[in-house]
């Protein structure tokens, strides 16, 4: 599974790249035709405010839509009125929670 996800991201990144790249030289180049040339820099400026407002918004989203998964409610040391520990596992790969309690000692 892992394989495949970090494919799935390395196509992405791959396909980002070739779409911003071809968006940043597609701005610059029509700046620079009104503008009268080469030597004025306003394509590059434009293309860099253009990349700049990309930035912002992921900035953005990021802090719309990520959060970070809270930790467990229950504390390590809790108790049931009978003495029972209660036992909280969390796995690793799939970020699920096993929330059980112990049986008294081993033997």
């Amino acid at each position: 599974m892992r394989g495949t996800v970090g494919a799935m991201f390395n196509g992405a990144l791959q396909l980002g790249s070739a779409i911003g790249i071809a968006t940043f030289n597609a701005i610059q180049v029509s700046v620079d035709a009104k503008a009268g040339g080469l030597e004025v820099y306003k394509g590059r400026a434009a293309a860099f405010w253009f990349v700049v407002g990309v930035i912002c918004v992921e900035a953005i989203a990021i802090l719309v839509f990520y959060h970070e998964e809270k930790e467990s409610q229950v504390p390590d040391d809790e108790r049931l009125p009978d003495g029972r520990r209660v036992i909280v596992v969390t796995l690793k790969d799939t970020g699920s929670a096993y929330c059980g309690y112990d049986k008294g000692t081993i033997n």
